[in-house]
């Protein structure tokens, strides 16, 4: 895996900085079985020369970090895909695989609150609309439509309340973790293992851990079609 800049487009010229030379966005070049793919770094920056790239603290743990992530990607296609691994396309599913887990933990929950409010044929439908309401998380959003409608709790699965329980303490386990928990930390176990830790920590039995995690696996395939293997 090599960092460079890509002189084959178009040069900034708007940066203050502007000496003359231009400045050219940041790329990433991954090699597999003598193949390789190009594609932009996700740090949307523009630079002089591949040194003022990694001139900064800051910038020069963006790459390491960037770098961390596609090897985990790569590393985690080539063992569940063996021989059908391929890399092209490996830019968006690098992108799909870095979105923070909270997105489809977030979006499983409002998707069934959504289709039991709509089931009520409640006045409040419009404005318990979850794609207007999504700056508010999903618990918020339940509580909410909770408030508003009396029957809800009657139209919601079985077994509901005892996922949302779930879901919040896996959210209140990753949200106090240094870094942002990507959907490869998960698929890749490393997440996995550290969540198991906090759950014994926590004095969860073996049966109420194994139950927290494979509810986290299936939200991961309802909601974004990832299998964890």
């Amino acid at each position: 895996m090599a960092f460079f800049l890509n002189k084959n487009v178009k040069p900034d010229l708007s940066h203050p900085m502007f000496s003359g030379s231009g400045r050219y966005p940041l790329y990433i070049q991954v090699t597999y079985n003598r193949r390789n793919t190009q594609f932009r770094s996700f740090h949307r920056q523009s630079y002089t020369n591949l040194e003022e790239a990694f001139f900064s603290k800051e910038d020069n743990e963006h790459r390491k970090y960037e770098e961390s992530l596609i090897k985990k990607v790569v590393e985690y296609e080539v063992k569940h895909l063996g021989k059908d691994f391929q890399l092209k396309g490996l830019n968006d599913r690098y992108r799909n695989y870095s979105e923070y887990i909270f997105n489809p933990i977030d979006k499983y929950f409002r998707d069934i609150i959504y289709n039991a409010i709509v089931k009520t044929n409640s006045e409040f439908f419009e404005i318990l609309d979850p794609w207007k309401l999504q700056q508010v998380s999903f618990h918020i959003y339940y509580k909410a439509a909770s408030n508003l409608i009396n029957d809800l709790e009657k139209i919601l699965p079985y077994g509901f309340s005892e996922d949302m329980k779930m879901g919040l303490e896996f959210l209140k386990w990753a949200e106090a973790q240094d870094e942002l928990i990507k959907l490869i930390d998960w698929l890749d176990h490393s997440a996995i293992n550290a969540y198991e830790s906090y759950l014994v920590k926590k004095k969860h039995n073996e049966i109420q851990i194994k139950t927290m995690i494979e509810f986290i696996n299936r939200v991961l395939k309802i909601s974004v079609g990832l299998v964890v293997y």
